[in-house]
């Protein structure tokens, strides 16, 4: 049995080096990708959510001053950055779901 493994595995390894290193990189990576699609699925929901309430928000508040909130500007622009979190989150999914086709 000793002898079929070194016919075998010794010859696999001098061909492939750092197969164990790329295997490795694999996993990680699959991890990560595990990781994204939990935490991008739920997050995206959210943020939609989000910036559909803000934008009934800024229609509500339109010509009031209000002071120590999101209004005004801010919330324009805090919508504006979810809006582009979103699309970056978006990203994320396209980019795992490509990484889940490489069957990893």
């Amino acid at each position: 049995m000793g002898s079929h493994y070194a016919d075998v595995v010794v010859p696999f390894r001098q061909a492939q080096p750092d197969y164990q290193r790329r295997w490795r990189w694999g996993q990680r990576l699959r991890e990560i990708r595990d990781e994204s699609s939990r935490l991008g699925g739920a997050l995206l929901a959210r943020l939609r959510a989000m910036v559909s309430h803000a934008e009934s928000l800024t229609q509500r508040a339109i010509g009031a001053v209000q002071t120590g909130v999101l209004a005004g500007e801010k919330l324009l622009r805090a919508v504006t950055l979810v809006r582009t979190t979103i699309a970056l989150l978006e990203q994320l999914d396209a980019s795992t779901a490509e990484l889940g086709q490489l069957a990893l």
